[in-house]
């Protein structure tokens, strides 16, 4: 079975019980999140030292860097339980979001919980969208993992919604033995202005957020394994493949071309 569908199907299930859950509010961001170490950082942001969430923020703020999106039109493609548009909407003043996602629990808790008078949310696969063409000034996508040409027809759709100059920002988890030809792949699409490795910061994030999600997870869910699989536990394969250098968690930004 295709990893991404194994990916959403868990994804559904842990959002769906967090809907019938007193946690619905208190679990909004799933990515792997970003501590700094010797590495620049790529936002101008100080974060306080006492935050919910703390991680994941800093990891959407860096993802953004000092791209403007003040009073943009903005997609989040995979948007999940909301995390990022909200992020997105408390530092950077945004014209209108939209969020997509395969996820229909998800999505329903987006619309449900009123998160931004400006955020629209929509149950849309990021291959064929429902959006007419060149409807927005900035794509973002958090997260995709293992992008590879065969992800050729989301890079294509996103370009196609994108306006003309648009921006797609992106950070995902590289197989290091395709990235050159993944990238000459984007480059197809998008010029690529920034391409960074963030691996280290991602695996001090993930390590030192696990338990404390595991916590609060297995307060919904009794499937320890799908827990450690859904948040990358240091034990993983996928955590594992990180650490060795076999696979890259990257930051991209691209301009439309």
């Amino acid at each position: 079975m295709d990893d991404n569908i194994i990916t959403t199907s868990r994804f559904e299930r842990i959002s769906a019980s967090l809907n019938n859950s007193s946690y619905r509010d208190k679990i909004i961001f799933f990515n792997m999140g970003y501590m700094p170490d010797s590495k620049k950082s790529e936002t101008t942001f100080k974060l306080p030292d006492f935050l919910i969430n703390k991680n994941s923020i800093r990891l959407i703020l860096e993802i953004i860097g000092d791209t403007d999106l003040k009073n943009k039109n903005i997609i989040d493609i995979g948007c999940g339980r909301g995390g990022t548009i909200r992020v997105v909407n408390k530092y950077f003043y945004p014209k209108e979001l939209a969020g997509i996602d395969l996820s229909k629990s998800s999505i329903d808790y987006c619309k449900a919980s009123n998160l931004d008078s400006n955020a629209t949310f929509y149950l849309n696969a990021a291959e064929k969208m429902t959006f007419h063409s060149q409807t927005f000034d900035v794509a973002l996508i958090i997260e995709m993992m293992d992008p590879e040409p065969s992800s050729f027809s989301i890079y294509n759709e996103t370009h196609r919604v994108l306006k003309e100059d648009g921006l797609l920002l992106q950070s995902g988890v590289f197989k290091k033995k395709n990235l050159k030809e993944t990238l000459e792949m984007i480059n197809t699409l998008f010029t690529i202005v920034l391409n960074i490795d963030i691996t280290s910061n991602v695996l001090l994030s993930a390590a030192s957020n696990f338990n404390s999600r595991a916590n609060l997870l297995s307060r919904i869910s009794s499937d320890k394994k799908m827990i450690d699989d859904f948040l990358i536990a240091p034990r993983t394969d996928y955590f594992k493949l990180l650490e060795k250098g076999e696979t890259e968690y990257r930051i991209l930004k691209m301009q439309k071309k």
